[in-house]
C-alpha cells in the first residue's frame, strides 16, 4: 500500500512539473552589462519565480500591466534563466529584445498574446505551446527553422534577417491572412565553399502555390552568365567557374509587406581558397614582415622557426618552395597571384634564398588590404599596406 502511495505521489509531482508554465532562456552577461532585465505582463496578483541562474531566485507578484524585471550579476558569464509559474497560465506578454539571448523556449504559455525577441542571437525558438499568440517579432536572429504550425491565432509576424528557407516563408505567408502584418523580409543562408563543377539542390524551393521561384544569380557582384558560369535544371544549380556566387530566390506566391519583400539569399564560394583553412598554417609556414609594404619572405618546412636563426628544413613528404606553386587570394577568394610553373622560374617577383625552404615574393603591385597565401594546402593570412 505504501509503495502505491509513493508511486502515486511521484506521478502527481511529475504531472505538476510537466504542467508548469515556463519561459526559459540563455543569455550572455558581460562586464559592461552586469545589469540585465526583461519585460513581462502577468495577471494581477499572480505569483511567479525567476531563477537567474547564478543562485538567486526572486518571487514576483504580477501587476496586470507590463513590468520590467531587473537583476545584477556579479560576474560575466553565460546564464540560463527560468521564469516559472505553477498556478495556471498567467503570462500575457514577454519582451526580451536586444538582450544577447542564444536560446528561448516557452512551455505551457497558452495565454501569451505577444512575444518580442528580436535583435538577439537565437538559434532555437520553441513556441508550440503558445496557442493564443497573436504577435511575434523574432527578426534579426540566427533562426534556421521557425515552426508556427500550432500558433493558429498569429496575425502579425516579423521574422526578417534570419536563416530561414523559402518554404518557411511560404508556410508563414499562407498561415497568416493579415497581409499588412507580415514582415517576412530577407533571409541569408550560411555561406558555403564548394568546388568547381559541384551542384546545390534547391528543388524543394522551385515552386509554391503553382508559381515558379525566380532564381537571380550573381557572380563576383555581377550578373552570372547562364550556361557559361552556371546551369540550372528543376532547382538544381551547377557551377562551372570559380567565383563568389550569390543566389537570390523570390516567389510571388509568398505575400509580405511591400516595404519588406520576402527573399532568400544563398552565397557560395566556388573553387576558391577556404578561409577556414587558415588554421592549417601552423609551424610549417611563416611569412615576414607581416604587414608588408612590398616584399616579404616565406619560410616553409618542418622547422620554420618563428624568429630563430635556424634554417627551415623539409621532411621527406614536403617539397622545397622552388618546386611548389605559391598562390595569393583576396578577401573575396579571387586568385590575384600565382607563381610561375616550377620549370619556368625567373619572374622578378620571386627570389629564392640559399635554403630550399625560403622564398621572397614582391607584392608591391597589389592593392592595400588583407590577403591569403596558399602553399600545398596550407594557408596563412597577411596584410599589404
Amino acid at each position: 500500500m505504501r509503495k502505491l502511495f509513493v508511486i502515486f505521489a511521484f506521478l502527481a509531482l511529475s504531472f505538476n512539473a510537466a504542467g508548469e508554465e515556463t519561459i526559459s532562456f540563455v543569455w550572455q552577461v558581460h562586464q559592461t552589462t552586469l545589469y540585465k532585465s526583461f519585460k513581462i505582463t502577468a495577471i494581477k496578483d499572480s505569483l511567479f519565480t525567476v531563477d537567474w541562474g547564478d543562485g538567486f531566485v526572486d518571487t514576483i507578484t504580477g501587476s496586470g500591466s507590463c513590468s520590467e524585471i531587473t537583476h545584477f550579476y556579479k560576474a560575466s558569464s553565460t546564464y540560463k534563466v527560468n521564469i516559472l509559474n505553477n498556478a495556471g497560465s498567467i503570462f500575457l506578454y514577454f519582451d526580451c529584445f536586444n538582450r544577447q539571448l542564444s536560446v528561448l523556449n516557452l512551455m505551457e504559455c497558452s495565454e501569451l498574446k505577444e512575444l518580442n525577441c528580436y535583435n538577439n542571437e537565437l538559434v532555437g525558438l520553441d513556441i508550440r505551446s503558445c496557442s493564443a499568440l497573436e504577435k511575434l517579432d523574432c527578426s534579426n536572429n540566427l533562426l534556421n527553422v521557425l515552426n508556427i504550425s500550432k500558433n493558429t491565432a498569429l496575425n502579425t509576424l516579423s521574422c526578417y534577417n534570419n536563416h530561414l528557407q523559402l518554404y518557411d516563408l511560404y508556410t508563414a505567408s499562407e498561415q497568416i491572412s493579415n497581409s499588412s502584418g507580415k514582415w517576412l523580409g530577407r533571409q541569408t543562408l550560411t555561406q558555403r565553399s564548394i568546388s568547381e563543377g559541384a551542384s546545390v539542390n534547391f528543388s524543394a524551393q522551385r515552386e509554391f502555390g503553382g508559381i515558379s521561384t525566380v532564381f537571380a544569380i550573381e557572380k563576383d557582384k555581377m550578373p552570372a552568365m547562364i550556361d557559361d558560369d552556371y546551369t540550372i535544371d528543376t532547382g538544381m544549380i551547377t557551377f562551372h567557374k570559380m567565383g563568389i556566387y550569390k543566389i537570390i530566390m523570390t516567389n510571388e506566391a509568398i505575400v509580405s509587406r511591400p516595404d519588406c519583400p520576402a527573399q532568400v539569399v544563398a552565397e557560395y564560394n566556388v573553387g576558391g581558397v577556404h578561409i577556414e583553412q587558415i588554421q592549417m598554417a601552423n609551424d610549417k609556414l611563416r611569412i615576414y614582415p607581416n604587414p608588408t609594404s612590398g616584399q616579404f619572405t616565406i619560410e616553409y618546412g618542418s622547422s620554420a622557426c618563428f624568429g630563430y636563426a635556424q634554417q627551415p628544413t623539409l621532411t621527406a613528404q614536403e617539397r622545397p618552395l622552388s618546386e611548389v606553386e605559391v598562390e595569393i587570394y583576396n578577401v573575396v577568394r579571387q586568385m590575384v597571384y600565382t607563381s610561375p610553373n616550377p620549370s619556368k622560374r625567373g619572374e622578378s617577383s620571386l627570389s629564392f634564398g640559399e635554403g630550399r625552404g625560403e622564398v621572397k615574393i614582391n607584392v608591391s603591385h597589389l592593392a592595400n588590404g588583407m590577403y591569403f597565401l596558399k602553399i600545398d594546402n596550407k594557408v596563412i593570412k597577411f596584410v599589404k599596406n
